[in-house]
């Protein structure tokens, strides 16, 4: 979840996640090929990652017509030290990590809830919610904020 960056102080993260989106007409993202590709430029891959610069990227395929997919296709464009970038909205990143249920994530929102308040526009998450059956969740989240 390293979106939170954007919103929040920087958390400790291992990895950098670059979702890529596939065409409607099915065209596959080939891992390997990038993989070969990136190591010819002398990057090396290790198991899951590819270490880019000192940093583990991952590269996540959304599956079609999910939440993630969703969340990069609505995200914003944002410039991050003179580049042009896109990150996803709070509502999305809360959804994906309810979604998700890693614990490492679990603790960052827990951790953040007075910022969520503050930032998130809870009509839009609502509706994120309710689409993809995660208002149990967000309901059991609140609970342990308090």
């Amino acid at each position: 979840m390293d979106a939170l960056s954007f919103y929040t102080e920087p958390f400790l993260t291992y990895d950098l996640d670059i979702a890529i989106l596939i065409d409607s007409k099915g065209k596959i993202f080939d891992k390997p090929k990038i993989y070969a590709y990136l190591k010819n430029l002398g990057y090396m891959h290790k198991g899951e990652y590819v270490v880019i610069e000192g940093v583990p990227v991952q590269f996540i395929v959304p599956k079609l017509g999910g939440l993630t997919e969703e969340a990069v296709r609505n995200s914003k464009a944002v410039k991050y030290k003179s580049v042009d970038t896109k990150v996803i909205d709070w509502e999305y990143l809360v959804a994906i990590i309810l979604e998700t249920n890693q614990p490492k994530d679990r603790v960052k929102l827990l951790s953040l809830h007075d910022q969520i308040e503050k930032l998130i526009n809870k009509k839009n998450l609502e509706i994120i919610l309710k689409k993809y059956k995660l208002l149990g969740k967000w309901r059991d989240y609140e609970k342990q904020k308090t």
